[in-house]
């Protein structure tokens, strides 16, 4: 059975798949979501995020690229608490799948302990694992294979010896197809975690389960480079497998005492300063906050409080994760209903003043379980199967084979099809007659690298292209002062809201900005502008006037 597998799993190896890599992007507690990218450190470039770590002795290895600088938000859980992490392989889940089967390996959990979650950068010492697993003799499965098959979810439950205070908590994922080439590769990131309980001071680690990140693997680590597809030795089915990395060390509450030093009286008499996300948060995207615009019973105070929000509004963008962007646009309405209110004469508000936005979250598949993996305790090597694996699944020999492809010919959805074993030696013969990394990304396997920039929902094109105001159903300019659509040109930089005034044909510039103004700019023609009455360009286009000529105003 092993035996086929590797028949099929190296066809897979050698040909083009569009979801090979991964990203830890959301987590939840006790089965409650936190929020796509809250308190998870992730990085920045969404091009590149899914990549797995270059240097597995660089200090990437702690929390992943850009991981050494902390986030803004830091998550609360009790003691012995269930914590999942959510992987994907297109992290603002524009397209569903966690990794390729092909990416057989094992997973884990450290820990590290740390004065504040923010500000610590999470290399060196003082990590250790709560929770790791292999292969799985009795299923046969890889650990892979079952966050595949749980649709990227991974669950742990957390020691109940946790003292109170502020830890970095890290998944890890290790995909070993092409270990044997010289090129394993480490997928990981940190959850910054507050955790609460009856219990002070500073965990004293045994030095045998204590380790530094980045140094507690190299290239000649146990586990860190194994054959999985028998390509060099036959006999190598996954039974021999032993995890990288210390053991599992799981302190309990009853074990607790013993290994704390307690915090001085002053300390542990003190009450627990955790802040966690601010209260005047009305959404959160990521590590984003925005917050309620002041007061204002004036012309001069509303445009200043549409200005603020939109102000926000564009830092949220800005610092919006590879997880994406959807809560901008939530905020965005709140922007735009200020500003309508200030066009309409209406200088008293803000409207719905304080009231918490409706976040927008990408909702877990139904068939995924929250349920933790360890059941309240570690587990080294062999691990344990999360409770809705069944040994039949057929995952181990299928990516996401059950997801749709789009056909270049119908354009119509098809079942991928698993091939038989004879279907993949052909495959495999044909594969092996083409070379070359085509992601582009260096790792030494024939994948496509996901786009997983922060994506546009509403943009489909490859390259962007301006869009007009409803062109082929309403009427053209009729004269000199009309725009389209009976619109009125802009005659003094104006436009949109109750205006009646587009800037098509203006002197000010082309594109209508989120804020009402006209001009050629980046910020006029791309993020948040208004189409109805304008043009506007993708930020990729290239299309609009980097200087700031017309920006005086505003945008």
């Amino acid at each position: 059975m092993y035996s086929s597998l590797r028949i099929l799993g190296l066809a897979s190896v050698l040909s083009t798949f569009a979801n090979a890599h991964t990203l830890f992007t959301t987590s939840f507690i006790d089965g409650e979501g936190q929020g796509d990218g809250v308190c998870v450190r992730m990085p920045k470039d969404g091009s590149t995020a899914t990549s797995p770590i270059a240097d597995i002795t660089g200090d990437d290895m702690a929390c992943g690229r850009d991981g050494t600088t902390g986030v803004q938000f830091t998550c609360s859980a009790s003691q012995g608490a269930t914590v999942s992490f959510w992987w994907r392989a297109w992290p603002n889940y524009s397209q569903t799948g966690s990794i390729d089967s092909s990416h057989m390996g094992p997973c884990a959990v450290y820990v590290k302990q740390v004065d504040n979650a923010t500000e610590a950068s999470g290399t060196g010492s003082g990590w250790f694992k709560i929770w790791d697993e292999g292969y799985d003799a009795t299923t046969k499965q890889w650990c892979t294979d079952k966050v595949i098959a749980n649709d990227g979810l991974m669950s742990v439950d957390l020691p109940s010896g946790l003292p109170t205070g502020d830890y970095l908590i890290r998944p890890e994922i290790l995909a070993l197809h092409q270990s044997v080439h010289g090129d394993p590769q480490f997928y990981l990131g940190c959850l910054q975690l507050h955790v609460t309980g009856d219990s002070d001071g500073t965990l004293d680690i045994p030095s045998e389960y204590e380790v530094s990140i980045p140094g507690y693997v190299d290239m000649d680590s146990e586990g860190v480079v194994y054959d999985v597809w028998g390509e060099f030795d036959s006999s190598k089915d996954g039974t021999d497998y032993v995890t990288p990395g210390p053991d599992v060390y799981y302190p309990t509450s009853s074990s607790s005492s013993s290994s704390l030093s307690i915090a001085s009286s002053s300390d542990s008499d003190s009450e627990d300063d955790y802040e966690g996300i601010p209260d005047g948060c009305l959404i959160e995207n990521g590590n984003w906050c925005g917050v309620e615009v002041s007061s204002y019973s004036d012309e001069a105070g509303c445009w200043a409080a549409s200005e603020d929000c939109w102000s926000q509004g564009e830092v949220c963008f800005d610092e919006a994760h590879p997880s994406g962007h959807a809560n901008c646009g939530v905020w965005e309405e709140k922007c735009q209903e200020i500003q309508d209110t200030c066009d309409a004469g209406d200088f008293t508000g803000p409207p719905n003043k304080g009231v918490k936005l409706t976040r927008v979250d990408v909702e877990l598949p139904s068939e995924a379980s929250l349920s933790a993996w360890n059941s309240g305790s570690g587990s080294s090597n062999g691990g344990s199967s999360p409770s809705i694996i069944d040994s039949s699944s057929s995952a181990a020999s299928s990516a996401v084979a059950d997801e749709p492809i789009e056909t270049e010919e119908s354009g119509s959805d098809e079942e991928t099809e698993t091939p038989t074993t004879t279907e993949a030696a052909e495959s495999t013969e044909i594969a092996e007659e083409e070379e070359g990394d085509d992601d582009g990304d260096d790792d030494g396997d024939d994948y496509d690298t996901p786009d997983n920039g922060i994506v546009d929902e509403e943009t489909t094109t490859a390259e962007a292209v301006p869009t007009s105001t409803d062109s082929a159903e309403t009427p053209g300019p009729t004269g000199s002062d009309s725009g389209s659509g009976g619109l009125k040109v802009s005659e003094d930089g104006r436009c949109g809201g109750t205006t009646d005034q587009t800037c098509a044909g203006s002197e000010f510039g082309s594109c209508c900005s989120k804020r009402g103004w006209c001009g050629n700019t980046r910020k006029h023609c791309s993020c948040g502008c208004q189409g109805s009455f304008g043009e506007c360009y993708d930020t990729g286009a290239n299309k609009y006037h980097d200087d700031e000529d017309n920006d005086e105003d505003g945008y």
